[in-house]
């Protein structure tokens, strides 16, 4: 599951973390392993506290952006992906002072983001996002 937070005209991310993968830090949306049988939806908010820091009252809305979940090497497993988009309230609500990255929702800075992203599952969600929501960004 990959959530694209959204508050007021920012996506909010976490700082880069280490990923052993590819021995560098990166840019990823908040996202994690969905349990057997667990709605996924219903795990945004628990997942947005534990990865930024959001408490769970400030998720205003959940919007999915694949319903069904897109499957991940279907040739041998049966996972799948689930994106949503998670409206935070404002001025956010956060638990803790972690620093989050923001990111304008404007053309430009988008692209930027499209170009830093290394996580192919971030890439599509937000490309998604775009595709979904295109006559809504601004320049």
């Amino acid at each position: 599951m990959i959530v694209l937070s959204v508050c007021g005209d920012q996506l909010l991310m976490a700082p880069p973390t280490f990923r052993p993968g590819i021995a560098g830090q990166t840019v990823d949306f908040p996202g994690g392993r969905v349990p057997s049988g667990a709605p996924p939806q219903e795990l945004v908010g628990a997942l947005l506290r534990r990865e930024l820091g959001v408490a769970p009252a400030s998720v205003q809305e959940v919007t999915p952006l694949n319903i069904n979940g897109w499957a991940v090497d279907s040739s041998f497993s049966n996972q799948r992906i689930w994106g949503f988009i998670a409206q935070l309230t404002q001025p956010l609500a956060q638990l803790d002072e972690k620093p989050l990255i923001r990111v304008p929702l404007t053309g430009r800075h988008i692209a930027d983001l499209l170009e830093t992203l290394h996580c192919l599952q971030c890439r599509a969600l937000l490309l998604e996002r775009l595709h979904t929501y295109k006559h809504r960004l601004p320049g």
